[in-house]
């Protein structure tokens, strides 16, 4: 039998069992924590090469210090880092679930024995408890009343599911012809829970306009993972060049978020043209970015800009310098624009 097998139980998480005893292993190869059998550790890798540093207590027998070493932080921190930057490169990545045309279910109904038994306890009441023809004759009349009375109550029921049923029917018709007073309510209701506040200011035939604020630098990682010539784990300082290119990323990726959940919402639209506006230092809002993401576009594999160069149509976009950093737009050249973020109420 193998001395040693390992698999993989969660993205970033892989237990492996030997003569040691059982061991996990968390996070990337580039800052991976091994704890369990044989100690607690850190390996760090790149290309075909692997550095392992042990955490447990040495041959010295000196106790290990209480609380996580530095290089468990290290390790911890470039494990934070790697889920902030892996969650920004798969934010468009979700889906959503359209609505789809209801049906009216019928009133609940009383069982037909409880009628029965309500009838009853009003026609049996009055017979003699010794006259057993005059008892059974008022028991038919009974059931007979109960009938009169359940067919009363299904006509009653199946005249309420009628009116449900066609309140349904012009719902669903006001949101296929994309009516505001309709859609926008939906879309507000399902933009309430994104991590990008988005609102939807309007429809346009068959166009939805949606604003989303984004957020700003100031939520980056400052630092990224890496690994020193010496085989160590690093968190040096992010480039400029990568920090432009995880922004675009992050902006990109919400707004296809919105135009994918608002296109999934809006059953009837055929595009979404969508505006990325951030918070400015003295609270006033700047254009970061628009587009019009269509229904039947292709959305191919890649990070959000990738998809967003290939998907997006009309886009408007102003990048700045060798790192082309997203850089806010000249409204003044774009009154349509203009006229949309000054219309923006987002807090």
């Amino acid at each position: 039998m193998p001395s040693f097998f390992s698999f993989r139980v969660a993205p970033g998480v892989r237990i492996s069992a030997s003569g040691r005893g059982v061991r996990a292993h968390l996070g990337p190869r580039a800052a991976r924590l091994h704890v369990g059998g044989g100690g607690t550790g850190v390996s760090t890798g790149a290309g075909p090469f692997t550095h392992y540093q042990s955490l447990s207590r040495g041959s010295s027998g000196r106790r290990p210090a209480s609380g996580p070493s530095a290089a468990e932080q290290k390790a911890r921190e470039a494990q934070r880092i790697e889920a902030v930057l892996r969650g920004i490169r798969t934010l468009h990545r979700a889906e959503f679930a359209s609505p789809v045309k209801q049906t009216a279910p019928l009133p609940s109904l009383p069982p037909f024995r409880s009628l029965v038994e309500r009838a009853e306890a009003h026609h049996v009441r009055a017979a003699s408890l010794f006259r057993r023809a005059q008892r059974r004759s008022a028991r038919n009349r009974a059931r007979a009343d109960a009938e009169i009375h359940a067919q009363r109550l299904l006509g009653e029921a199946r005249a309420e599911q009628r009116r449900a049923q066609d309140a349904m029917d012009e719902s669903w018709r006001l949101l296929m012809i994309n009516d505001e007073d309709t859609l926008l309510p939906a879309l507000e209701a399902a933009f309430e829970d994104n991590q990008a506040p988005a609102a939807a200011l309007g429809v346009d035939i068959d166009t939805v306009n949606v604003v989303v604020l984004v957020p700003g630098l100031d939520v980056l990682p400052d630092r990224m993972p890496s690994v020193t010539k010496a085989g160590n784990l690093s968190l040096k300082a992010m480039p400029k060049s990568t920090q432009a290119a995880v922004y675009r990323d992050l902006v990109a990726g919400h707004v296809l978020l919105s135009a994918q959940e608002a296109l999934a919402v809006g059953v009837g639209l055929e595009a979404a043209a969508v505006v990325a506006v951030r918070r400015e230092a003295d609270g006033g809002l700047s254009a970061l970015l628009a587009t019009r993401i269509e229904r039947h576009a292709r959305i191919p594999e890649g990070t959000p800009w990738a998809v967003l160069e290939h998907a997006g149509r009309d886009t408007t976009v102003n990048l700045r310098g060798i790192s082309k950093a997203l850089s806010p737009l000249n409204l003044a050249k774009e009154p349509e624009l203009r006229a949309l973020v000054d219309e923006c109420a987002l807090d």
